[in-house]
């Protein structure tokens, strides 16, 4: 994450082939609880990576080059619950043992 980014710039995020981001952040200028908290605020995924100002022309200064506006959405919180795995199938009770035969008297 650059130091020098706009307020609420989250930054250069790449997806991979899959088109999939998986990303772990911490960062100072943001939370998810407190006064700087993020929760509620949109997101925005845009088509091209950002210049972060630098680009030398105001619409760098404005939008970072960064193109259009791909996807967008809330940030929100849920608690997921899962559930207990099912109880393991009842096995049948084991057959009894086998009758025991009269012995025959001996001749």
């Amino acid at each position: 994450v650059d130091p020098y980014r706009h307020v609420g710039d989250l930054g250069n995020i790449v997806a991979g082939e899959d088109g999939v981001v998986q990303i772990q952040l911490s960062d100072h200028a943001f939370s998810l609880t407190g006064p700087t908290s993020v929760v509620g605020r949109s997101v925005v995924v845009h088509e091209k990576e950002d210049d972060l100002g630098r680009g030398g022309d105001q619409e760098s200064l404005k939008s970072g080059n960064s193109g259009k506006r791909l996807a967008c959405g809330i940030i929100g919180l849920t608690e997921i619950s899962i559930p207990p795995p099912p109880p393991p199938p009842q096995q049948p009770p084991p057959p009894p043992p086998p009758a025991a035969t009269p012995m025959e008297p001996e001749q």
